[in-house]
């Protein structure tokens, strides 16, 4: 079994987890909501319960796949 995760804009959730569903050996997905900030360092989006951070979030999705071993390389 391995798992794959990844972050993703929130925008495109549909659009990949409709692609990840066509593909035969995908055994399950899960999705979180997450903000945070990267190379980019946010955008102006501030989360109301972190009062003591001033850092800037964008709203993102992270994603784990779980697929079988064997599962061919796309």
């Amino acid at each position: 079994m391995k798992k794959i995760e990844a972050f993703i804009k929130a925008h495109r959730l549909d659009e990949v987890v409709r692609v990840l569903c066509g593909i035969e050996g995908v055994t399950g997905i899960t999705v979180t909501d997450a903000h945070g900030f990267g190379r980019g360092r946010g955008g102006t989006e501030t989360l109301p319960k972190v009062t003591e951070m001033t850092g800037k979030f964008l709203q993102t999705v992270r994603i784990e796949v779980f697929c079988r071993d064997a599962l061919r390389k796309l």
